[in-house]
């Protein structure tokens, strides 16, 4: 229980500092910009934390073969934080002069199978970090 309650607030944390930084990109306020980077260690600490437990868990209830394939996903996600955070630090220090991803449009007819699916995601160059 203590996993899945981590988890959803990973998800939804992620979720609103994504859709907290692109109104704020949009909106070219640098202050509301802040105020969500601040956010980003919080996830990545609660990233960090979940896949800790995940281990410990897989590790109790299984052998350990298998656990690369999540290994790596967590990684994926600890990297993906990382550098939403870096991309948001280069552009409030003005080391770059836009955010990419942030000036996509999101694409029309993805479905929640897409969402969930990094080559649907990757192969579209669409970053929901």
């Amino acid at each position: 229980m203590k996993l899945a309650a981590l988890y959803s607030s990973i998800v939804s944390l992620k979720i609103a500092i994504v859709v907290n930084l692109k109104k704020a990109y949009a909106g070219n306020c640098r202050s509301k910009l802040k105020k969500q980077f601040k956010s980003i260690p919080t996830l990545q600490k609660k990233i960090a934390k979940f896949h800790s437990l995940y281990k410990k868990l897989w590790l109790k209830e299984r052998k350990p073969f298998g656990l690369e394939v999540m290994d790596s996903r967590f990684a994926t996600m600890e990297a993906r934080a990382k550098t939403l955070k870096e991309s948001i630090k280069n552009y409030l220090t003005c080391r770059q002069d836009s955010i990419p991803e942030f000036e996509l449009e999101f694409p029309q007819g993805l479905t929640a199978y897409d969402l969930s699916s990094f080559r649907k995601l990757s192969t579209r160059c669409l970053s929901l970090w």
